[in-house]
């Protein structure tokens, strides 16, 4: 896919992730719209995006309420006539054992990782789907594909995620929309310093922490080739590969790094 001249919209899109992946699209001549709560980080996102692509915009919404997006939605396609391409990225996770977790942490995480997904992908598609053409890319987490001590809520709502783009490839694949699945390891972002981290063993855990900017150059190869699916870096490819392979090593793997954390 050629990325020039289409638009763009990127959740998430005033910090970690989603602000580096705007700011290279709009390098490469995109529309970028992004799409966040807090107002002063998406107007300095924004000014910084004008330097390269004057048409792009920012849009405070909160894509846990479905009514909120879809009103978003509408203004944006009212303004661009279309959305090529849609970037689900805005998500937290808190670092916390299952029996400490209140249903409340546990209920938000699940409608800003998950159903944030949903009801921006539900808002988008029909243009989509009118056109015959358009992407939904998905970022999920290795969190999708394994589950890790300390956050099992985390870990539920990344495997919601993956299982949903899986099933969104075959269902719009005749439908001339492309579907992306992409799975980082530990992300050097905001994120890991979100409340409940505190105890969390950086250094043991995430030895191989990579940079946002390696997520946003896979983004945009996945985007231009076409490609379904990856995870990233590669230690974290192999491992979800042995855990394929042979799980019961994997599962032993993962108790002998965590056992005696605190969680």
């Amino acid at each position: 896919m050629n990325i020039t001249n289409k638009v763009i919209v990127i959740t998430g899109g005033n910090s970690g992730i989603g602000k580096t992946t705007a700011l290279a699209l709009a390098k490469k001549k995109a529309i970028v719209l992004i799409i966040g709560r807090n107002k002063q980080r998406l107007a300095h996102t924004l000014k910084l995006l004008h330097i390269t692509s004057p048409q792009s915009n920012a849009y405070t919404c909160n894509i846990q309420n479905r009514k909120d997006v879809e009103h978003t939605i509408k203004n944006i396609l009212t303004t661009y006539s279309k959305i090529d391409i849609l970037i689900n990225n805005a998500g937290y996770g808190i670092y916390k054992g299952f029996h400490e977790s209140s249903h409340e942490e546990l209920r938000d995480m699940m409608e800003t990782n998950y159903f944030g997904t949903v009801n921006m992908t539900k808002a988008v598609l029909p243009s989509m789907i009118k056109n015959h053409s358009g992407a939904i890319f998905n970022i999920a987490s290795v969190a999708g594909k394994a589950g890790y001590p300390g956050a099992s809520g985390y870990c539920a709502t990344k495997h919601a995620v993956v299982g949903m783009t899986e099933v969104l490839y075959y269902e719009l694949k005749d439908k001339g929309i492309h579907v992306h699945l992409l799975c980082p390891g530990a992300v050097n972002t905001p994120f890991q310093r979100n409340p409940g981290y505190e105890h969390f063993d950086h250094k043991k855990r995430h030895s191989h922490i990579i940079p946002p900017e390696t997520v946003t150059k896979k983004i945009i190869t996945m985007l231009e080739k076409n490609q379904f699916e990856d995870i990233i870096p590669l230690n974290c490819k192999i491992k979800i590969w042995g855990k394929s392979i042979v799980p019961w090593l994997s599962r032993k793997v993962i108790y002998k790094i965590t056992r005696g954390e605190k969680y």
